[in-house]
């Protein structure tokens, strides 16, 4: 990275703290609920000790790059290709440069914040500028979505839980390459599938990984039903009192997981649930009576 590139970043990022970082109505309820409110600016208040603990948390959840922030600097970031060097040295030049940014409040409210050099320092770690995502990821993103939603998903492949190395870059590629999920569904498959690939073992492959996952999932989805059964003929408290234990376990929420772990299964070539469950899943198309299913299923002796 150039000196030129390092210092045009550095500007970039100090355009965007002096514009006003955009807070959302989640931020508001979290420093209301943490902070003693006793001078109200905008939306929220400044606690009566300046400096005091309260305003250093207020400060913390209002320096914080929300996804808006990151996904409008990731272009700039993706161009500067920071080393780990490249990023302690734009953090320190910030640090000279800034001295003010602002906060604005989703009623359009604006709040000016003194900008410390420490604040300006972590403002740029937080952006992890030098967690470039693979090139082999960047141009399947490039070649197969639309600009914002590649935008999006490199933002997540910046910030992901785990070094990707050669193996996790090869098994997002398949993943990225291989989906069919909706844009909807795009970031958070993303996002799932590199926590999954961050609680990998190293002994095992994905293909192990993923059929581990799904057969735990879904003896767990099977013992949320029979508990859910089990309260429709009882009470918790009754429950409770004759001994039982019932661990706390969402039906949707697996429900969705197992949905997710059957993406990723499709997307890399294993198949679907049933690839994971150890049976079989084929498509064998559509029948109009009894006879064309009979027929069809005739065809399935090579795993019978």
């Amino acid at each position: 990275m150039t000196p030129e590139n390092v210092a045009a970043l550095r500007r970039r990022i100090q355009d965007v703290l002096e514009a006003g970082l955009p807070q959302d109505e989640q931020t508001v309820r979290a420093i209301n609920a943490s902070c003693d409110p006793i001078i109200p600016i905008g939306p929220i208040g400044l606690a009566a000790d300046p400096g005091g603990g309260d305003e250093a948390v207020a400060r913390a959840l209002l320096l914080y790059p929300a996804e808006e922030t990151k996904i409008a600097l990731e272009p700039d970031l993706e161009r500067a290709a920071c080393s780990p060097d490249d990023a302690r040295l734009t953090a320190e030049l910030l640090c000279r440069s800034a001295s003010r940014a602002a906060a604005v409040f989703p009623d359009g409210s604006r709040l000016d914040l003194a900008l410390e050099p420490e604040d300006a320092r972590t403002f740029v770690r937080r952006l992890r500028p030098e967690c470039n995502p693979p090139g082999v990821l960047r141009e399947i993103l490039d070649t197969r979505f639309d600009p914002g939603m590649a935008t999006r998903l490199k933002v997540v492949l910046r910030h992901a839980p785990v070094a990707l190395g050669e193996a996790g870059a090869g098994f997002m590629r398949s993943l990225l390459a291989g989906t069919r999920a909706t844009d909807g569904a795009l970031v958070e498959l993303t996002v799932f599938a590199l926590r999954f690939w961050e609680g990998l073992a190293p002994v095992q492959t994905p293909e192990q990984g993923l059929a581990r996952r799904w057969r735990t999932l879904a003896a767990q989805l099977k013992q949320a039903e029979r508990q859910h059964d089990a309260l429709d003929q009882s009470s918790f408290e009754i429950m409770i009192s004759q001994g039982a234990r019932l661990p706390h376990l969402h039906e949707e929420s697996l429900r969705r997981e197992l949905a997710l772990l059957t993406l990723i299964a499709r997307a890399i070539g294993l198949g679907g649930a049933g690839a994971l469950s150890g049976g079989v899943d084929r498509d064998l198309g559509a029948s109009e009576d009894a006879e064309g299913l009979i027929a069809r299923l005739c065809g399935l002796d090579d795993v019978l």
